[in-house]
């Protein structure tokens, strides 16, 4: 596990290769798609989305680490990344990354993702490199009303808050402050969940610790974009808002804000 984490940590894209590699990539998915007509195992046609899954089905059917591939390994450099992303599969295209990596804060860096690094064929111990992934480095949240539902993203989260991460804030959301979030986050991937909260567990000791931790997260990310503090609180702490939506119950007998951040 160790080595895994090391391997899976220290490999990058330079952000001036990322959209060269993007593009090679896509052109490869879309033939596939043409010459082959896979399908999900729902049974759809696979089409192109411009999202990771469906990179994500290419690489694994292909047993392609672009790392490690002729094609594409000359985009990859085997050293730590600046940036690692953090975002909804299912909700967040290249090209929303493409545009915000051409920004010039992000000149000259490298930057991790996890469809583009991690080894899509292979990722049995995968969720023991989030710790060290999301440490020591920026970190570029694609922001959706789901972002704080997602098992994945919440983990994601609880580390980069927890290791201090600087963060640069993509989108909004809505947000309920104190929600039961061990419970009720889910996986598009069924099987990925119990591992998931088998590491937390480990990490943050019990499922209300990594409760509290996402809540320091939300901080985090609100502060992220910009604005001032004012009076919700979570837990012991304060969470700085300037637009409320409205104050509810959330199932869990907390009453909390509901808050848009943005």
């Amino acid at each position: 596990t160790t080595q895994l984490v090391n391997q899976m940590a220290n490999w990058s894209i330079p952000v001036s290769r990322f959209e060269l590699l993007l593009q090679l990539l896509e052109n490869d998915v879309r033939n596939w798609i043409e010459t082959e007509c896979p399908r999900w195992y729902s049974g759809q046609y696979i089409s192109w989305d411009d999202r990771s899954g469906t990179v994500s089905e290419y690489l694994k059917r292909k047993k392609i680490d672009p790392k490690a591939h002729e094609r594409y390994m000359s985009f990859y450099v085997q050293e730590r990344h600046h940036i690692a992303g953090s975002y909804v599969w299912a909700l967040t295209t290249f090209t929303q990354f493409k545009d915000e990596l051409r920004k010039t804060t992000y000149r000259g860096k490298r930057v991790w993702i996890d469809v583009l690094v991690n080894v899509q064929f292979d990722l049995e111990d995968v969720v023991s490199t989030t710790k060290n992934v999301y440490s020591q480095c920026e970190v570029l949240v694609m922001l959706t009303e789901r972002t704080f539902s997602r098992a994945w993203c919440c983990l994601e989260a609880a580390c980069y808050a927890k290791n201090e991460c600087e963060l640069h804030v993509v989108g909004t959301c809505n947000f309920v402050q104190r929600k039961n979030y061990f419970d009720i986050m889910t996986t598009s991937v069924g099987s990925d969940l119990p591992l998931i909260k088998d590491e937390i567990v480990f990490m943050f000791g019990s499922g209300p610790a990594f409760n509290r931790a996402i809540d320091d997260a939300i901080i985090v990310v609100y502060a992220a974009c910009g604005r001032s503090p004012s009076h919700l609180p979570v837990g012991t702490r304060f969470f700085g808002i300037t637009t409320q939506v409205g104050r509810m119950a959330d199932g869990y007998g907390y009453e909390a804000w509901q808050v848009r951040l943005c």
